[in-house]
């Protein structure tokens, strides 16, 4: 029987905490997975190095028991899979000194990939304001949700953002596309992490995956909104299935996403995309008979 994805997201939360507590990168190097990608609300970084991991664990450690925290926990929330090898959470927070907290409990996401019999964590996002690296004190939370939208409204919000991604795609046309994406944007999958830092980047993985879709012979691409949650004022993160046809039969067995985005001036942009499938021909990827299906329904949340 498959472990509660909760449940594992809690062990590795649980394993740093000790890491950092007893200062031994060796107790949570082999859930950290290298490139790791940190983000927060105002700036982004990869570590492509186990040099440079270790250094940004080792530094966090030093800053907060020089700070005298008595207690750093962090405790999760909402968890799912979105494959058999990878894990989608949130967590919360905790800096406690003397019985108080140092800061503002914050809310964090992480994705956890199954690699060579260990759950690492690819990519880590922070509800916090910092924008240097490594993180150090003071931390600067963000100190409200005020403002952010509401869950129905969010679920809306949330499809209306995965529309103007299929128009895109459907119209291939990247200037849309484009105006889609903040800069860095990170695609996680089974097959690793890419970064795209640049404009050209950007087209050229654009380009790439319309190749794919038209050589599968794939017609249609349907994504539905499945759920959402803020990470801080300006972040949210939404898991969503996407659906394949060819005419109106499956190409593929539907699977679930998730991406994260940041509110940029009034406009929502996509930061990540963690997925089961990176670039390939979908079409040799179905297990089963094609099987006829109706249109899913767009806008259908749950």
């Amino acid at each position: 029987m498959k472990r509660a994805a909760k449940d594992i997201y809690q062990e590795v939360l649980d394993r740093t905490d000790l890491a950092l507590k007893e200062f031994d990168y060796d107790l949570v190097k082999n859930h950290v997975a290298v490139p790791y990608r940190m983000v927060t609300t105002k700036a982004a970084k990869t570590f492509d190095t186990a040099v440079e991991v270790k250094e940004l664990f080792m530094t966090f450690s030093h800053a907060i028991t020089t700070l005298g925290v008595d207690e750093f926990r962090r405790t999760a929330q909402e968890c799912s899979y979105l494959d058999d090898t990878t894990i989608l959470g949130h967590h919360m927070s905790y800096l406690i000194r003397d019985g108080e907290p140092m800061v503002t409990p914050y809310p964090s996401m992480m994705t956890l990939k199954l690699m060579d019999g260990y759950w690492k964590i690819t990519e880590a996002q922070n509800a916090v304001e910092n924008d240097s690296w490594p993180i150090l004190m003071p931390l600067s939370p963000i100190k409200d949700t005020l403002g952010a939208p509401g869950r129905a409204r969010r679920d809306e919000l949330f499809q209306t953002i995965l529309d103007r991604i299929t128009k895109a795609f459907d119209d291939d046309d990247f200037d849309q596309w484009e105006r889609c994406v903040a800069l860095p944007f990170s695609l996680i999958s089974s097959e690793g992490i890419e970064i795209y830092n640049t404009v050209g980047d950007l087209r050229r993985d654009f380009i790439k995956y319309q190749r794919d879709i038209e050589t599968s012979a794939i017609t249609q691409i349907v994504r539905e909104a499945r759920s959402t949650e803020m990470i801080g004022r300006d972040q949210m993160m939404g898991v969503y299935r996407t659906h394949f046809l060819r005419g109106h039969v499956t190409a593929l067995d539907p699977w679930d996403s998730a991406i994260t985005m940041r509110n940029d001036n009034g406009l929502w942009r996509v930061t990540s995309n963690t997925r089961q499938h990176s670039h390939l021909n979908w079409s040799v990827l179905s297990g089963r008979p094609n099987e006829t299906i109706a249109t899913p329904i767009k806008g259908d949340t749950k």
